[in-house]
């Protein structure tokens, strides 16, 4: 009995190690919002900043405790606060055990935005790529519209190599239309499985990737039954779906779940996935 008992817990003690023996990757995808708490009511984006920065400390170590349990192989962050002291990725790098990251400030601070570089507010805004697999061949660059510009792009071999790709599209329609596009041509040039994430700010609903889906070799994890959660926002009464995991037809979607954290104006993404032989 004492044997059977110590193989039980030897099994149990083992199982989180289940995806990696299995070379099933778990990757999440944050919008964050800051840190701030918001459930995305309207009230919330105009409240008292002195209220908000006192809670974000807490809700950095509450998003953080949650997303242990998950045990992400992947995590990808939108509006991540870069902080006046450092990253804030440093925290999560320690504690979620992933030592490769890379983070980008949203913004390109060109023209009509030149200004804004000079602005707190504007100049620590990141998005950023966290691993427990090593990246590299990491390339930073920007849509041509919007003011939300930056695109992150790295690659990680699991042990098959695959690039990665973390975008935040713009707000208004017409600049979001435009960096479609130029993600269409990105993908183009990709020669390996890829993911992309983000959130995209669909305002309009799934048929704003209509053309992305069309003339890419991109698989949409995210046709599910109709029982499945897809919608990831505001987080108090979700309605919208912003935030996206697309891949290559290489990669193999095994389970695809929005997470019920609420600690962000978004709720998360989680994928398990394999590559495909």
């Amino acid at each position: 009995i004492i044997s059977i008992w110590l193989h039980l817990i030897y099994i149990f003690g083992t199982i989180f190690k289940i995806r990696i023996i299995l070379l099933i990757m778990r990757l999440i995808l944050y919008n964050v919002e800051y840190f701030s708490g918001n459930d995305g009511k309207t009230l919330n984006y105009f409240s008292f900043p002195f209220n908000r920065i006192l809670k974000r400390n807490r809700i950095k170590k509450e998003i953080c405790k949650s997303l242990k349990r998950y045990n992400p192989d992947i995590l990808g962050f939108v509006e991540i606060d870069k902080g006046l002291f450092g990253t804030k990725l440093d925290y999560f790098k320690r504690r979620l055990n992933m030592p490769y990251s890379i983070e980008k400030v949203k913004y390109h601070f060109v023209n009509k935005f030149k200004i804004l570089k000079y602005f707190p507010f504007f100049n620590k805004q990141c998005n950023a790529i966290l691993s427990k697999f090593k990246l590299h061949d990491t390339k930073f660059y920007y849509f041509k519209e919007g003011l939300k510009r930056a695109v992150l792009e790295s690659s990680v071999d699991i042990p098959e190599h695959i690039s990665l790709i973390l975008v935040h599209l713009s707000l208004g329609f017409n600049e979001r239309e435009k960096q479609i596009n130029e993600l269409i041509s990105i993908t183009r040039k990709i020669g390996n499985p890829f993911i992309i994430m983000g959130d995209f700010n669909t305002f309009g609903g799934e048929k704003e990737i209509k053309n992305l889906l069309k003339n890419t070799d991109i698989n949409h994890p995210f046709k599910t039954n109709k029982k499945s959660k897809i919608f990831t926002y505001p987080t108090y009464n979700p309605k919208k779906r912003f935030d996206y995991i697309l891949t290559s037809k290489e990669i193999d979607v095994k389970k695809y779940e929005v997470l019920d954290l609420k600690y962000s104006d978004h709720l998360p993404i989680m994928i398990d996935f394999s590559v495909k032989k």
